[in-house]
């Protein structure tokens, strides 16, 4: 029964040392969340406004030629489920998730100037194709299944220097019974533990418990520099991975309603579209593209008929983090952006016409990977004077702590 063991400890101990790295990184639950959380403390303001993580609250203050305020509230089901349940972030389940990470809802509230609430919003929008999301392989955008595959085959060569350097001359040393059986299955219980996990502690560990055998297993001892080499190899690619997941393409349509006064005063449909711009030489302060298309239905409050003005627009820009945190992630970034107007059906103000271009920057303060304050200045070009201000304040949860 001790030979049986022994044999099985063997064979698992060789399988082990040689499995190809396809079996860690995003098949891991400890990868899992290193990965999302490196990834989402590198999100922009700008994608957590298309699409939230975790919760999503912000309030919207007019302060130039416009009052009241705004509050939304907003999530995913896979960010509501998270916060009473951390277990769906476990490698496996956090698979099965994807379209739940991927819709969103929420609420919020119109208050006028005498603090009254005067407005029900309602908001829906799903991302219908996500590149920035962490989910298996088979789904990053193409850069970062690049980086990956990169990560696989310079794993999958150290396992082969492990199995050398480590794995037969342990094998050896029982044989030849320079080491008992006990202390065999003591060792490979390590090297077992490390090739399971590829942690850096569970390596260090490793080399801690086979140096009183030193003497008695021939280990090439050079494999622990070339660890060393290796974890900085594979923490620079990581990094390049989180950056090339980030600058994937994100797409959503969305649907907002407002409720005022027992009729809808507003019923919008958005489509907005970001992609990330640039190499790795712009990883630490990347840039976007962004598109957005705008579909609007609202009372025409020059007949007091709901629903009866439609507007479309259109809006390009490009929003460009311009400096970091001391955590690394996004301190102040801006949106750069002018788009189109056109009055499909309703009535036109005196000063408004079917037809007009704008602009409008928005200029974000992150002061914590979680609050971020946004300050938006829109001009109208072609209604000369039409000048909107909003300052704002956003509060994103982004990771929860696991239980």
């Amino acid at each position: 029964m001790q030979l049986l063991k022994i044999c099985i400890v063997t064979i698992t101990l060789v399988s082990l040392v040689n499995v190809v790295f396809s079996q860690s990184f995003l098949n891991k639950n400890e990868d899992v969340k290193k990965i999302d959380s490196l990834i989402s403390k590198n999100r922009t303001s700008l994608k957590t406004d298309i699409l939230p993580e975790i919760l999503s609250t912000a309030i919207n203050n007019g302060i130039i030629s416009k009052s009241g305020s705004t509050i939304k509230i907003s999530t995913t089901i896979f960010g509501l489920k998270k916060l009473f349940d951390s277990t769906v972030s476990i490698d496996t389940n956090y698979k099965k998730e994807r379209f739940a990470r991927n819709f969103s809802f929420g609420a919020g509230i119109d208050i006028d100037d005498a603090n009254k609430i005067n407005g029900v919003q309602s908001l829906l929008k799903i991302a219908f194709l996500n590149k920035r999301d962490l989910t298996d392989e088979s789904h990053l955008n193409k850069p970062a299944k690049k980086i990956y595959d990169k990560m696989i085959l310079i794993q999958g060569s150290f396992n082969n220097l492990l199995d050398a350097a480590i794995s037969q001359p342990l094998i050896t040393a029982n044989r030849s019974g320079k080491i008992d059986n006990e202390t065999f299955k003591k060792l490979s219980a390590a090297l077992i533990t490390y090739t399971n996990s590829q942690k850096e502690t569970d390596f260090k560990n490793l080399q801690q418990v086979f140096a009183p055998y030193k003497d008695k297993v021939a280990l090439d001892t050079t494999i622990f520099l070339k660890f060393q080499q290796h974890k900085l190899l594979i923490d620079s690619l990581e990094k390049n991975l989180v950056t090339a997941i980030n600058a994937g393409n994100l797409i959503t349509f969305n649907f907002n309603s407002n409720y005022v006064n027992k009729a809808w005063d507003s019923l919008s449909f958005k489509l907005e579209w970001i992609k990330g711009l640039g190499g790795q030489k712009d990883s630490t302060k990347p840039w976007d593209f962004y598109a957005g298309t705008f579909y609007n239905l609202k009372t025409d409050t020059l007949i007091k008929k709901s629903l009866q003005k439609q507007v479309g627009s259109i809006k390009l820009g490009i929003n460009k983090v311009f400096a970091k945190r001391n955590d690394g992630g996004p301190l102040f970034e801006a949106l750069f952006a002018g788009g189109y107007d056109h009055v499909f059906k309703g009535s036109l103000y005196p000063t408004e016409k079917r037809n007009s271009f704008f602009v409008d920057f928005t200029f974000t303060i992150k002061i914590s990977q979680a609050i971020s304050v946004p300050f938006e200045i829109k001009s109208d070009l072609t209604n000369k004077g039409n000048l909107f201000g909003f300052l704002n304040f956003k509060w994103d949860i982004l990771t929860t702590k696991s239980k």
